[in-house]
């Protein structure tokens, strides 16, 4: 098991920005029914805290049963679980609309498709925090190198968007990890689970297994092999319908759940059709699961791709010895040889080897079964990931917290003026990604290089109220320490590489990133260190009251060369006048500037002296 690590970031000492309670979250997911069955807990806790839950995916039939919870649905007419672009790009408007209109506290969204483009959206809506949950990636090392290549680079690119990432299965944090798909930060091992009051045989009436084989037509004679999931090749049924067929008639395979119609490995009517007449009973979609595993003998599972299973977890804490596939999150549920067997996907002759073998063995069987309950009462708590979901959501927000002395009432709504420049700088910085890429490929490849391993120069800076946020640049020093282990001079570590990037501003590009994050704006004040908050003046501080830029009015009017003094007394007097026409000139004179490459330091510095060190700049305020 990998331990659940709590992002630095998200630091516990850190004074929340809110309180838990009273929170508005919204969980995003592509259809109605993952609301219902998946994450219903999650959505009834928030309820319990005292906040208000809101679901948002396509319209469905289970909507009557979250609003019979007291959870608000909001519906995604164009979502979709098939693979089409166009209604994913109009999902994502629509998501855009609900999110400016609701304004939640937390946005939690659940992949595969919600994932991605609910990541970005929520982020450039302005949501405070933007959770993710990974049920399971969409690719593995046995897929092509095709596939491969697009799940990841989409997954790489969502994950930039969020605050946390929750991961059920460990095998899929160590491949985030291993890419470097997500920021190690970010990561938190969550795990799965399920409601262990409910999944109890001990809790269920006298009678109820033969009642329900009664009901099925099934005597204790026979060994019932149960599954419960979509009718969808991909969880193994046409492997599944063979393996039991070879077991003969004392085997009778119970199949619950429902049509899915809109994957594209839906099963056809005639595999169903001939599994029916095989003796096979499909019961369809049922909300009594509880009874019917009370019914089995052994829980099947050969999935061709999992996320962490409920049903093989359900059927664990049920008592059920498990046969699944052995893939990533199976392997979480079952350990081969103690609560299961596992077999290699797509293998019907090694499925039924391994049903045959449970089949004949019940004290096997029971052994097993006790092992399964056992792993599931110490593992398949769903209350132990409530209260995770809950304690990253409480982190995340008490990352966003800035210093107390910072601290002012936000307006609730952007003005016109302050949307035309968010717009703004989402067109631009968006265009410049695409029409700079080579370049930015090109200045990756010699700080690589160069400088070698990271590209990137990662720092926290204090942004909009002193709220903190991580800033990207590409880095211009090499790693270079004295005897004692301490960094060397900045003049003495800035290579000449680092000198090109910084007179011609390349190593600034990768802010862009910053820019459709929301955390920066094209123009701004520059942000500076956070060392230098608590140095000050009240009217200095007033510098963030706006977000910070890439370019601003003090790098156009003297850059590094200026004092601390001209900068600040400069940024300030953009924040009270600013405007859009202001913003378009100083981007007009921010060209000739940089290709001057004038005002990039001072003299005797590599760029200019610390604020906060009064004996190197006498300007700094005391």
């Amino acid at each position: 098991m990998v331990e659940r690590n709590v992002p630095p970031h998200l630091d516990a000492g850190s004074p929340p920005r809110t309180a838990i309670h009273g929170l508005r979250v919204a969980h995003l997911t592509t259809v109605d029914v993952s609301l219902r069955y998946l994450l219903l807990p999650q959505l009834t806790a928030v309820i319990d805290r005292g906040g208000e839950a809101i679901g948002i995916s396509a319209p469905g039939p289970h909507v009557a049963e979250l609003e019979a919870a007291g959870i608000r649905h909001i519906a995604l007419e164009s979502s979709t679980r098939r693979m089409n672009i166009i209604a994913d790009v109009k999902s994502a408007i629509e998501l855009w609309r609900v999110l400016r209109r609701e304004r939640p506290d937390v946005l939690h969204t659940h992949n595969p498709k919600p994932g991605i483009y609910g990541r970005i959206v929520g982020r450039l809506a302005g949501v405070p925090v933007v959770v993710n949950t990974v049920h399971g990636l969409y690719a593995s090392d046995d897929d092509r190198r095709a596939k491969r290549l697009v799940v990841y680079s989409l997954e790489a690119l969502a994950a930039r968007f969020s605050h946390a990432e929750l991961v059920q299965s460990p095998e899929d944090v160590e491949l985030l990890r291993r890419y470097h798909l997500t920021p190690r930060r970010k990561l938190t091992s969550l795990g799965n689970g399920v409601d262990l009051a409910r999944f109890d045989r001990s809790r269920l009436p006298l009678g109820t297994r033969e009642s329900v084989r009664a009901e099925l037509g099934i005597d204790d004679g026979h060994v019932v092999i149960g599954i419960v999931g979509r009718l969808v090749a991909e969880k193994g049924y046409p492997e599944l319908f063979e393996a039991v067929r070879s077991l003969g008639p004392r085997a009778v395979l119970v199949v619950a759940g429902p049509d899915d119609p809109e994957k594209a490995d839906s099963l056809d009517r005639t595999s169903v059709d001939d599994a029916r007449a095989a003796g096979v009973r499909f019961l369809g979609l049922r909300h009594d699961v509880e009874r019917l595993y009370s019914a089995m003998d052994v829980f099947a599972l050969p999935s061709h791709r999992e996320g962490f299973p409920r049903a093989a977890m359900e059927a664990a804490a049920m008592g059920l010895p498990i046969v699944a596939t052995d893939i990533r999150g199976c392997r979480q549920v079952v350990r081969h040889g103690d609560n299961g067997l596992l077999v290699p996907p797509r293998d019907p002759a090694r499925l039924a080897d391994a049903l045959r073998q449970l089949a004949d063995d019940a004290p096997l069987r029971h052994r097993m079964g006790v092992s399964s309950a056992r792993r599931a009462r110490a593992e398949f708590d769903e209350r132990t990931i409530v209260a995770t979901v809950f304690d990253t959501y409480e982190r995340a927000l008490s990352g966003l917290a800035p210093p107390a002395r910072w601290r002012r009432r936000r307006t609730p709504r952007r003005t016109a003026s302050q949307l035309m420049k968010r717009a703004f700088d989402v067109v631009v910085a968006a265009t410049a990604l695409a029409a700079l890429a080579p370049v930015l490929g090109v200045v990756a490849l010699a700080v690589c290089l160069r400088h070698g391993r990271p590209v990137l120069f990662v720092q926290e800076r204090p942004g909009l109220d002193g709220i903190p946020f991580r800033l990207y640049k590409f880095r211009t020093m090499r790693n270079a320490c004295d005897s004692e282990g301490r960094p060397l001079p900045d003049e003495q570590r800035l290579t000449r590489l680092g000198r090109v990037l910084r007179a011609t501003s390349l190593d600034e590009l990768p802010e862009l990133v910053n820019v459709l994050r929301g955390e920066m704006s094209i123009v701004g004040p520059r942000p500076l260190l956070p060392d230098y908050l608590e140095h000050y003046t009240p009217r200095q501080a007033r510098r963030h009251e706006v977000l910070p830029g890439i370019t601003g009015l003090a790098q156009v009017n003297g850059r590094n060369a200026s004092t601390w003094e001209e900068r600040l007394t400069t940024d300030v007097w953009y924040v009270d006048n600013w405007s859009l026409g202001l913003d378009l000139r100083i981007m007009m004179r921010t060209v000739p500037r940089v290709f001057a490459g004038s005002g990039i330091r001072q003299a005797g510095h590599a760029t200019m002296p610390r604020f906060d060190e009064p004996s190197r700049n006498g300007s700094a305020p005391q």
